[in-house]
Formats: C-alpha cells, structure tokens, sequence
C-alpha cells in the first residue's frame, strides 16, 4: 500500500543511510529500520548494523557484502533486493543529502501513520467486541507529539532564540497570594508545582483554588483525580467559584492586624454564614443561572476521574492524545490530585513513586503543560511553628524532582482560626525559603481568603497565643455576603 512519494523517500533516506558518512551517519541515530517496509526494511537493518559496530556507513563497496546471502542465485528474495540496490546504485552520486536528513521526521512520521491506520484497519475488520476502543487507543498512539531530534539548540548570539527568557521570567499564571506572585510562584508551563500535605489538609481545595485561578486567566485545564469522584471535585469547583457552603453552618474569617514593622500585631475575626448552601431549595435554579452567566469559560475546564492505582504516566498520554482527537481539547494546565495514587510497583513502591513523578514531570516539558501536584507525605512537622524540608526527609525523592515545592501545615491554634502556612521549600524560578500566613474558609470552598509573608515568625505565634484567651472580645459579628478572594 505504500504511494509513490512513500516508496521514493524511502530509496532516499536508504541511500542516505548506505552510502553517506556524514549526513548518513547523523540520520542513523535518529531513524529505527522498523520504519522502513518490507525488503528496504531488511537492508536498513544490515546498514544500521553497520553503523552501530563500525561508526560509518558502508558506502557502495560493501553493499554487496551486507546482503550476500539474499543475493544468491536461488534466494526468493534476490530481485526485490536487486532493484532497490540498483536504485541506492544509480542515486547515490546525485543525492542532496542535506535534503533527505531534513526530512527523516517526516519520513518516519508518514511511515508511523501509515502502520496505524494499517493496523486500526485489521483490528476493526476483525470486529472485537472492544472494536472502538482498541481501534481509538491505536490512533491515538499515532497521533503523540514526536520530538523534533534536528533541532541543535540555543546558540548565544542568536538575537531572538537566546533572548527569549526575557519573555519567560514570570510565572504564566498567578495564584492570587501576593507573596507568592511577587516571586513567580505560580503554575508554569512546563515546570511542575508540588504542594506537599498531611491527608485532609486541603490538598484539593488548593487544586480546585489554583484551577479556577488559571481558568480566569484563560487556561485550558484539566483536573485528573484518583482519591474523589467526577461528581464530588465537581461540587467542590461549584462551592469554590461561588462561595457555597454546604450547610447554614457559622464559620470564622480571620484578617490579619500588622505594626510598623510589617509584623502580623493582631487578628480579627469576623463570624459569617455562606450565602448560599447546597441544600437550599433553590441551589440548582441558582446555579444554572451562574452557569449560563459564565458561559462558554466553565467548557476549559475538564475533571476526569480515573480508579485509584490505575492510571500510568503512558495512560495519561494516551488520553491527552484522545482528548485533542476526540475534541479538541489541549489543555495548558494538568492537575493531578494526586500522583501518590497512581499505579505503582507493589515491590518498591516509593522507589516507583519517584519514578512517577519523574515521568509526570517529562510529560509536563513534552506537552509544554503547567502541572500541579500535590503530594501527601508524612505527618513529621505539620503541626511545628517552623517547617523545613529535613521534616519530611523521606519524601525528599519528589521535592527533588518538582520545580517547586510548598509545604502545608498549620497548628490546632491556627485551625480554630481557619489560618495555614505555606512554606516555600524550593523556587527553581526565584526565591525560596520563606513563609506565608494565609486566612482560610473551606466552608465556602475558600483555600486563600488573604495572606501575608510572615517577617518574623516568633512574633507571629507569641500574638497567636496571646490572642486565644480573647476571642470572645475580638470576634465581631458579619454580614452574610458572600466571602471576598
């Protein structure tokens, strides 16, 4: 079935291979003789042999010698080999080689496309009851990003190429805390954002908070979780997007006071009920209408669920290819919630951990894709005033991978208060290391109500001691407005 045009490029990037030492040597490491059909498949794999053992190409001479024993008078496979030899004969002297090397990655990508569409054919015909599926799962496979091998890099000189950092230094998309932004701290493409957390921390809420954040920045995201239902993450964007709660129940939001040194001097909190609850008689009237406000922008935003301990990174990709075929979805932003639940090797399973998170974090500079990733890890320092990696040494394997890392925790006086920490463990990008205060509302799906970096941290928790025998002075009651971002 190959054409033409196939069956010539073929004979061209062969010859290349065959009788070409500089051009020909260079396309040996990026070609595989699975590309080829049938008896040229038979020579690439003699030819690249050749490569391989004796860094060359064999060059007209030892053609003949490659292939001795198919060229036998009574080989039934002499003729075939006799015509594609003449023709690497006749176009050898006049090749362009420059030419055929540039279009190697068309030729395998023609030649990939091709052994699919072939495939998916005999599949179909073969009418399995899993037909659609084993026929889309192959296609897809097919249509994967192929990485450009010719590109030679970034020359220092080059005006436009070596500059464009300059277009790169700030995070693409805010997280809406302040100190953070101020330090590009944010969802980057290609780069993968970690927070790690003890179990029923908020690890996801501080997804659904950093993916409506995006969304509002025009962001195509996709929310992959493995712990929680499609229909529960779901109802959690719902509550985050509107402030919903789930009851009528009283909550506390707290505002940070501050000194002239910039030093958190106070707090004061306020008593408030969510304006709206998911079992008000009117909750779905209500938002239908939010939904019809905001349009087409709520279609970024995908949630898939997958079984916990299914998913693979190379399953992940499938369905990255399946969404933009099916679709036409390519998402800037992936969220995993969380890696820790997907499939591992039972016999090393933190070793393969790692491992995951490694291959998360190519699929990530693959796809140029802005990923987020929390993490659950032990329960060393969630509660201490001072949090530092070292807490947490056991899972040092991820915080090395990702390019950067915020560590959760908060102690049982800041949870009365709905209050938090994040502690910046690493900034690939800026600065690290340091800390920040943040105000919290779950109740209304609120991950980050306000924040503050924390100057000095003995300060911080001396008033927050000092504050817990007089909360019943400092609270006040609110409005029932919905709560402020």
């Amino acid at each position: 079935m190959a054409d033409i045009l196939t069956e010539s490029l073929q004979q061209s990037v062969l010859t290349l291979l065959a009788v070409n030492s500089k051009e020909g040597r260079i396309a040996s490491g990026l070609i595989d003789a699975t590309a080829f059909d049938d008896t040229y498949r038979n020579i690439a794999e003699r030819v690249l042999a050749f490569h391989k053992k004796h860094g060359t190409c064999p060059g007209k001479d030892h053609l003949d010698d490659l292939l001795d024993d198919v060229l036998e008078p009574n080989h039934k496979l002499r003729k075939q080999h006799l015509r594609i030899l003449d023709g690497i004969l006749s176009q050898a002297d006049g090749l362009n080689a420059g030419y055929v090397l540039s279009r190697i990655s068309e030729f395998s990508r023609r030649q990939q496309l091709k052994a699919a569409i072939l495939e998916a054919g005999e599949v179909y015909q073969a009418g399995r009851e899993s037909v659609v599926s084993d026929v889309e799962s192959i296609l897809s496979n097919a249509l994967r990003p192929v990485n450009n091998d010719l590109d030679t890099g970034t020359f220092l000189n080059d005006k436009k190429r070596a500059l464009s950092f300059l277009d790169a230094t700030k995070a693409d998309y805010m997280t809406g805390i302040p100190e953070l932004d101020h330090r590009n701290l944010g969802p980057t493409h290609g780069e993968m954002l970690m927070l790690m957390a003890a179990k029923g921390a908020g690890k996801s809420w501080w997804c659904v908070d950093l993916a409506k954040r995006c969304l509002m920045q025009n962001a195509r995201v996709l929310h992959v979780t493995l712990e929680m239902s499609e229909a529960r993450v779901t109802q959690r964007y719902f509550q985050n997007f509107f402030a919903i709660g789930k009851r009528n129940d009283q909550f506390i939001v707290t505002d940070f006071e501050f000194d002239k040194l910039q030093r958190v001097s106070g707090f004061t909190t306020r008593k408030r009920r969510p304006r709206m609850t998911l079992d008000s008689p009117d909750i779905h009237k209500y938002l239908l209408r939010k939904q019809q406000v905001w349009g087409t922008k709520l279609g970024r935003l995908l949630i898939k669920g997958f079984p916990t301990k299914s998913l693979t990174v190379q399953r992940l990709d499938s369905y990255l290819d399946l969404l933009e075929l099916r679709h036409n979805f390519i998402p800037n932003v992936l969220i995993v919630d969380y890696p820790d639940l997907m499939h591992q090797d039972k016999e090393n399973p933190r070793i393969s951990l790692g491992i995951t998170i490694e291959e998360l974090r190519g699929l990530l500079q693959k796809r140029n894709l802005a990923g987020i990733m929390p993490t659950q890890t032990n329960r060393a320092g969630w509660e201490a005033t001072t949090v530092k990696g070292s807490m947490v040494s056991e899972d040092a394997s991820k915080f090395r991978t990702a390019d950067m890392v915020l560590i959760y925790s908060r102690t049982p006086e800041e949870k009365n208060r709905n209050l938090a920490r994040l502690y910046v463990e690493k900034n690939r990008n800026d600065e690290g290391e340091f800390t920040v205060a943040i105000s919290q509302a779950y109740t209304t799906g609120q991950f980050v109500l306000n924040s503050t970096r924390m100057v000095d941290n003995k300060n911080y928790f001396e008033v927050l001691g000092a504050n817990a025998s007089n909360d019943a002075d400092r609270d006040r009651e609110g409005d029932n407005d919905e709560d402020k971002e």
